[in-house]
């Protein structure tokens, strides 16, 4: 699965449209709400795009971490479904040297 997520040809952001529209036309409710859950990861990699040394409650000290944002389509019935995601990217994204360094596509 990783290898074909990795390296066949997708275009995420239709693949995330197409889910979403699927999810609002099947658990489509008037009294539906969107809930936004911000994720640490921790990674060993310093390199890695938006990694940064940080205090993680995962871990419980400073550590190397990434962080996503989802969000997920919830109705009163307690049916759920991610319907977008991030990857949180701060200031060092700017940095072009440690960009090319991680191999990262913002180069």
């Amino acid at each position: 699965m990783r290898r074909l997520l990795t390296f066949s040809p997708w275009d995420e952001d239709a693949c995330r449209d197409a889910v979403r529209r699927c999810v609002t036309w099947n658990l489509g409710d008037a009294g539906a709400v969107l809930a936004v859950d911000e994720t640490g990861f921790l990674k060993k990699r310093r390199m890695a795009a938006g990694v940064a040394r940080v205090y993680t409650a995962t871990a419980g000290r400073v550590e190397n971490r990434q962080v996503g944002v989802f969000l997920a389509y919830a109705t009163p019935d307690e049916s759920r479904a991610l319907i977008d995601r991030e990857l949180y990217l701060p200031k060092m994204a700017e940095d072009r040297d440690r960009c090319r360094a991680a191999g990262s596509a913002m180069t």
